[in-house]
C-alpha cells in the first residue's frame, strides 16, 4: 500500500549505465550514486530501489522479472514490498538513446497514456522494444498488498 515520500527517481543497473545522463532529467540514480559496485546482483538493486522508492531501469529484463517475483514473495505479514516500477530497455547505447527520446508518448495501458510518474505510482512494468514500441503492464503485487486488496 503506497504512502509516504515521493520517489527520488529511478535506479539504473550496469546494463544502462551509459544512458543514465539522458535519464538524469528524470532523476535516475546510477549504481555508483547509490554506492553499489558494478558487479552487484539483482537482489541488491531491488532492495535499494525499494528502500529509496525508485523505478528500476535495466536492459536485463529476463533476469529482473524472476528476481522481482522472488522479492515480492519475501513480504512479511505487515510490510509492503511492492516495487515502484520496472523499465526494460533494449541493449545498445544508441538504441536506448533513440527510443527514450519520445518513449513517454508511446506508453499506454488500457488505452490511456502512461507518464513516468504513472510508472512509479501504479507500479508498471514497461518494456521499450528496439522498434520503439512500448509494452506496458502491471507488476505483480506483493503478498501483503494482495491480501489487503482481498479484504476490502
Amino acid at each position: 500500500m503506497r504512502s509516504g515520500a515521493r520517489s527520488s527517481g529511478g535506479v539504473s543497473d550496469r546494463d544502462v549505465e551509459r544512458i543514465a545522463d539522458q535519464l538524469s532529467r528524470k532523476r535516475v540514480l546510477t549504481l555508483a550514486k547509490v554506492g553499489l559496485p558494478e558487479d552487484v546482483d539483482d537482489k541488491q538493486i531491488l532492495r535499494v530501489a525499494w528502500d529509496r522508492r525508485c523505478i528500476i531501469v535495466t536492459a536485463n529484463g529476463r533476469d529482473f522479472l524472476p528476481a522481482v517475483q522472488r522479492f515480492l514473495r519475501q513480504t512479511k505479514i505487515r510490510e509492503c514490498h511492492d516495487l515502484f516500477g520496472l523499465v526494460v530497455l533494449p541493449t545498445g547505447f544508441e538504441t536506448q538513446r533513440r527510443i527514450l527520446t519520445d518513449a513517454e508518448a508511446r506508453m499506454r495501458f488500457g488505452g490511456a497514456p502512461v507518464r513516468w510518474a504513472d510508472v512509479w505510482n501504479r507500479d508498471y512494468y514497461v518494456r521499450l522494444r528496439r522498434d520503439g514500441a512500448a509494452d506496458v503492464r502491471l507488476l505483480p503485487r506483493c503478498r501483503y498488498c494482495d491480501a489487503q486488496t482481498e479484504r476490502r
